[in-house]
């Protein structure tokens, strides 16, 4: 009989000490921080990775890739692991009460912010920051501004400057220029932990320098409407709401509202990672039990298995889907709009992974 697999939060190597973090806001999603780092400053929780920044273990002390190098792979990772023996995912809290570095990713490496608290960030260019960064001489003057300022508001001119609201959702892809100033976001992303630091608030410390060359080559040169994600509901009932977040080729994210019950099936093609962020919810399968917590982040396996909830909270379920069979034609099916299915994947054409799919099946 399957059963759930909970993942330990309490692993020091989870903790990251950061100048900008924020351990008391963690500490209201996530519980007491280990003693070793209660007068520590947290700026990073790794929920769920292989990466050595943050390696996961479960509950009874198995690491992730200790598991996905032994016989239990396949069946609690599935096919998207097992053969390959790479965990493909990185899930993190960030948490700020100062700027994080201005950056971009490198190319195929997108991320998604859920917001857990209201907050602020820099998202993408303004129109005066299109006309920057289109001619060389615009590169260079913008370029001595990040080395340089402190200053919000000046770079608030050349990158959208957006307060969000908890609960809200955006999707950063790889040349997305963005950050974090204030508030706790969840991040998806796919595993890796790599970044183009162009601006770093005039901080510019021996360890952490600048990747101005990087930064502008990989940047999206285009203006940006910072609008968030509009949720679409895929599940309703009197008992619980399960809606899409976002969804790209290396993640998607649903959230489930459970008001009172909700019956969730597993699936043998993919394994599933929970992150209870509100409520306490209780999930069985036959005799077997599992209590989510606020804070608690468990592994449905890869297998055919429908798992109960009943209780009262909020859940974040984290996969990777076959984006066609298992979310663009079921939404379809269900009469969503195909442009309300297409902005799950965020605001960059070229980068949308459903709008690309879509295309290619020519259902656009």
């Amino acid at each position: 009989m399957p059963h759930i697999y909970p993942i330990d939060t309490t692993r020091k190597e989870i903790y990251q000490k950061k100048v900008w973090g924020n351990s008391k806001e963690l500490e209201m999603i996530m519980g007491p921080l280990p003693a070793c780092y209660a007068q520590e400053t947290i700026g990073e929780i790794f929920l769920a990775s292989t990466h050595p920044d943050g390696p996961s273990a479960f509950a009874d002390g198995t690491r992730f890739d200790t598991m996905i190098a032994s016989e239990k792979c396949k069946r609690t990772f599935g096919h998207g692991v097992y053969g390959y023996g790479e965990f493909p995912l990185l899930l993190k809290i960030l948490s700020a009460t100062q700027s994080l570095s201005i950056q971009t990713h490198y190319a195929n490496k997108v991320e998604a912010w859920y917001a857990l608290s209201d907050g602020e960030m820099l998202y993408g260019l303004t129109a005066e920051g299109e006309k920057m960064v289109v001619r060389a001489e615009g590169r260079k003057t913008l370029g001595e501004l990040l080395h340089r300022t402190s200053d919000v508001e000046t770079l608030a001119r050349y990158f959208n400057y957006v307060t969000f609201k908890k609960g809200e959702a955006y999707v950063i892809h790889a040349g997305m220029v963005h950050a974090l100033l204030s508030g706790t976001v969840f991040e998806p992303q796919k595993n890796s932990n790599l970044t183009n630091r162009g601006g770093d608030w005039g901080r510019n410390q021996p360890d952490r320098p600048l990747h101005l060359k990087e930064f502008f080559e990989s940047l999206y040169p285009f203006a940006i409407t910072p609008t968030p994600i509009k949720r679409v509901v895929c599940d309703d009932s009197a008992g619980a709401t399960m809606h899409y977040v976002f969804a790209t080729s290396h993640f998607v994210v649903q959230e489930l509202h459970v008001r009172t019950s909700y019956d969730f099936a597993g699936s043998r093609h993919r394994f599933v990672i929970g992150f209870c962020i509100e409520g306490i919810v209780e999930i069985t399968h036959g005799k077997r039990h599992f209590s989510a917590v606020s804070g608690s982040v468990f592994l449905i396996p890869a297998e055919d298995a429908v798992w109960h909830h009943a209780g009262s909270g909020t859940i974040l379920y984290t996969f990777v889907a076959r984006l066609l069979e298992d979310v663009i034609l079921p939404l379809i099916n269900q009469g969503i709009a195909r442009e309300e299915i297409i902005q799950l994947g965020g605001v960059i054409p070229k980068e949308n992974d459903l709008y690309i799919e879509m295309k290619e099946h020519g259902l656009v």
